[in-house]
């Protein structure tokens, strides 16, 4: 094997299971180089003792510290979010000096890993072990690490932003009663109240019940009744980490009754969104829960919240399980990215005739001109789901991006202009009650690429 090229190397590597790779570089040490890389590109840690010092351990290497470009905290917490009006968060209560001690450690690693630059947040199996695997590391270790002025971090992938949504409301709404709260330092509960605030008093397109959204307003705008200083930042806290976003991956549950009546949790998910002002790619996925084996209805609630957002470099957006809200939506999200946005991706999305109509809107636009058009029909195991007919993605694009109705691929392939169509067979990613592993909806842009930029 040492008188391989690379590239065969490489390949023979590749069709080998990941579990045999560390015992092949045992046996054979020339081959390091290429297994390496592939060991310590993605760490996976919580606050168990082991992990940080295994993370140390890398950390201390100066060859495998710059291998490292994903850092995923795992947590065995719960899988049904969606049905906690309070958002489901394990606290560090009574941990408060071990996750102080940790995390002066897991900083010095992150310091040290001068490749890294992706932040994933995932469930583990259910169980994993003591009360410190469950700390929410997404609260008490990940954000605070973004909010350092030398982060790294330019890709997030957040699992259930909604319940995180939820409990920081909750927080906040403890605060201002005076009751007792914890809320972590790079939280700053004044300066997102008073955003909420005058989100309430601007937007008018959340359903919710004007009675109820009359008193959450009045709660938020109140002032606190203690003397408890939740704001030892400023708003400017917020901007440094989410302002070097390049690239978001959102992880939702398709059901849930608490959130879906309350405007509150979602006018801070759109805080978070449109705070991210520099993000590339916003993936947007939602997985089963329970009994709902295909898109639901508040997968459209949200989904339509998120298409309001506006980004001024946006190029890629991905969507996956959702039950796509009316084309309007979608036509104005289009419109108003048309300078930038090159890529989208719908993967295993019901909508009707939601996608032909998106699609119509495109070619009849001036300024939308894409790169990619990808589409994954729903998943055949749905019942009653029609075979789906695949139309080549190039005809798609041709009749985009000419403007020409004698292009439509429509009239031969669907002439009804409804059913299940997609531009690929396969599914661009496992729907399931855990989440896909890594990203889940992979491609590549033949154009950017040629114009040396990453897609």
């Amino acid at each position: 094997m040492e008188s391989l090229p690379p590239e065969i190397t490489r390949q023979i590597l590749n069709d080998l299971p990941p579990s045999s790779l560390k015992a092949i570089r045992l046996c054979w040490r020339f081959l390091e180089p290429f297994i390496l890389p592939d060991l310590f590109h993605t760490v996976k840690v919580n606050f168990a003792e082991k992990y940080i010092k295994r993370l140390q351990g890398i950390a201390l290497s100066p060859h495998l510290a710059p291998l490292v470009q994903q850092l995923i905290w795992i947590t065995s917490g719960s899988r049904d979010t969606h049905d906690d009006p309070h958002g489901h968060i394990n606290t560090w209560a009574g941990h408060e000096d071990y996750i102080k001690e940790f995390r002066y450690h897991f900083f010095l690693c992150l310091d040290a890993m001068s490749n890294l630059h992706t932040f994933a947040s995932e469930l583990g199996p259910i169980g994993i072990g003591s009360e410190r695997d469950e700390i929410d590391g997404l609260v008490y270790a990940l954000w605070p690490a973004m909010c350092r002025p030398q982060s790294r971090i330019t890709s997030f992938r957040c699992q259930d932003p909604l319940n995180y949504m939820r409990w920081l409301n909750y927080e906040c709404l403890q605060a201002i009663a005076g009751q007792h709260t914890e809320l972590p330092a790079s939280f700053p509960a004044n300066a997102l109240r008073k955003t909420v605030n005058t989100w309430f008093r601007e937007t008018r397109d959340v359903p919710m019940e004007t009675y109820h959204g009359v008193v959450l307003a009045g709660l938020i705008s109140a002032q606190l009744l203690t003397d408890v200083d939740l704001d030892p930042f400023s708003a400017r806290v917020w901007e440094g980490p989410l302002k070097k976003l390049l690239e978001l991956d959102l992880r939702i549950d398709s059901a849930g009754r608490h959130w879906k009546g309350e405007g509150i949790p979602e006018g801070f998910l759109r805080f978070f969104l449109m705070k991210a002002s520099g993000i590339r790619e916003l993936s947007l996925r939602f997985r089963p829960t329970r009994t709902h084996s295909r898109p639901f209805a508040h997968s459209e609630w949200v989904s339509t919240a998120v298409l309001a957002c506006r980004w001024k470099f946006l190029q890629t957006i991905k969507i996956s399980f959702v039950m796509l809200p009316a084309f309007d939506s979608f036509i104005i999200f289009m419109e108003a990215h048309a300078e930038t946005l090159k890529h989208i991706l719908l993967s295993d999305c019901t909508s009707g005739r939601g996608i032909f109509l998106i699609t119509r809107f495109a070619a009849n636009s001036k300024k939308i001109k894409l790169h990619r058009f990808l589409v994954s029909p729903p998943d055949k195991k749905y019942p009653s789901t029609q075979k789906p007919r695949i139309i080549p993605e190039r005809l798609i694009l041709d009749y985009i991006n000419n403007r020409d109705s004698a292009l439509d691929p429509f009239e031969k392939y669907i002439p009804s202009r409804n059913g299940n169509w997609g531009t690929v067979a396969q599914k661009a990613g496992s729907v399931s009650e855990e989440w896909p592993a890594d990203n889940g909806m992979h491609f590549t842009c033949r154009q950017c690429l040629d114009l040396g930029q990453v897609a």
